[in-house]
């Protein structure tokens, strides 16, 4: 070798810093992920850029947190009415119809943790007067009161109506999906079937078969079977579509190679998977059930007075102030 290739070669051999490019690229791939390529997990946003775009620390929006507190709130309240409620929704106050929203006056006391005459506990009462914080109907009835009891049967009915929607289908959806053949095209043209009805009539039709005095557990149960009869055929079409895509993951065809039957590689691997559009059709379907129970009773289908509720209030309003 001549004496100016080797000056060159060792030139490059000293241009040559393999450990300061690999700590480089070790660097690089520690910020981009694991994986370092397409669909690897991106670094986490910032307190700050999370406090731009409304995500909290757990990555639940504020859009979101409203929404859960607000239907923990109502489900609270209802389940809670007979404790958080001041009086009676059946009590009428018959010198104060139509009266407007008043606080404690001048020798009125605020009392807690008072019973009635019936001996049901409440959080809070009155003494020497009596006080109505969001006024009284035209029977002299307590608003507030009336509020809080009408939100037990809006939320009974809510919860109850969405976890039947959703448990019936998933497993119509799920059934139709994992069955495949015949059991596929003939769940899914049943569901089609009930698509095709108009849901307001079928409702009116359900209801229209029984009597109208029924007790409210018993008319709340009549509405959460009419909407559901009605609601579930589009989240068994979601499942359904879902859980398909699934089948074909890598992670469901190395359980079908390893030997797992269908039921297994349904409850073992994808119904996991399932999970959070179940939680995403819970959230969307709770108000659906709320308006219906709400505007059922608001057109004399749902409960009857002197039981409260908040539809048939809407229509004691209406019929009040629109004379």
């Amino acid at each position: 070798m001549k004496a100016g290739e080797g000056t060159r070669v060792g030139g490059l051999l000293r241009s040559f810093r393999l450990p300061k490019e690999v700590g480089a690229i070790n660097r690089q791939r520690q910020a981009v992920g694991p994986r370092g390529r397409a669909g690897s997990p991106q670094p986490e946003r910032s307190a700050s850029e999370a406090r731009a775009v409304g995500v909290g620390p757990r990555g639940i929006d504020r859009g979101s947190r409203i929404g859960i507190a607000l239907l923990t709130i109502i489900a609270v309240a209802g389940l809670g009415a007979s404790f958080l409620a001041p009086y009676s929704p059946r009590a009428q106050d018959r010198e104060n119809f139509h009266h407007p929203p008043s606080l404690p006056s001048t020798g009125c006391s605020v009392r807690w943790l008072v019973a009635d005459e019936n001996g049901a506990i409440h959080l809070f009462g009155f003494q020497g007067c009596r006080v109505h914080l969001l006024g009284t109907d035209a029977l002299g009835r307590d608003i507030l009161s009336r509020v809080l009891y009408g939100a037990r049967v809006s939320a009974t009915a809510a919860i109850f109506g969405v976890l039947l929607t959703v448990t019936l289908g998933a497993l119509v959806g799920a059934a139709a999906a994992i069955g495949g053949g015949i059991w596929d095209r003939w769940l899914m043209r049943t569901t089609e079937l009930f698509m095709a009805l108009p849901a307001l009539y079928l409702i009116l039709a359900i209801r229209n078969v029984f009597p109208d005095d029924l007790a409210p557990s018993w008319t709340a149960l009549i509405l959460v079977g009419s909407l559901a009869l009605v609601g579930w055929c589009g989240v068994s079409r979601l499942v359904r579509a879902h859980v398909l895509s699934l089948r074909e993951r890598d992670f469901a065809t190395s359980a079908v190679a390893a030997g797992a039957g269908r039921i297994r590689l349904f409850f073992r691997h994808i119904f996991p998977n399932t999970l959070p559009l179940l939680l995403l059709q819970v959230g969307l379907t709770l108000p659906y059930f709320l308006l219906g129970e709400a505007t059922l009773s608001f057109l004399g289908l749902g409960v009857q007075e002197p039981n409260s509720s908040w539809g048939n209030m809407l229509a004691s309003a209406a019929s009040n102030y629109t004379r």
